[in-house]
């Protein structure tokens, strides 16, 4: 659980760490803001459309191996 002031910018205040550095797998309508704070973005193959969009990749599905090819695109 976490606790904090409403309001308050969750990146900023628990992330010390440029967001050019940053990178988000995620799959869900709720990711966008994450993405969009982000450097670098990875869709899972089962995201919605409008996350992939924003992707700078796209892994299979979750259940096909996805994030396993995520973490392969990230550490090139």
């Amino acid at each position: 659980i976490e606790i904090t002031k409403k309001g308050t910018n969750k990146w900023e205040a628990f992330c010390h760490l440029p967001v050019e550095d940053a990178i988000f797998i995620g799959d869900g309508e709720n990711d966008i803001s994450m993405f969009e704070a982000c450097g670098k973005n990875v869709a899972m193959g089962n995201a919605v459309d409008s996350l992939k969009q924003r992707a700078d990749y796209i892994t299979s599905d979750i259940d096909a191996g996805g994030l396993e090819e995520a973490i392969k695109f990230l550490v090139k």
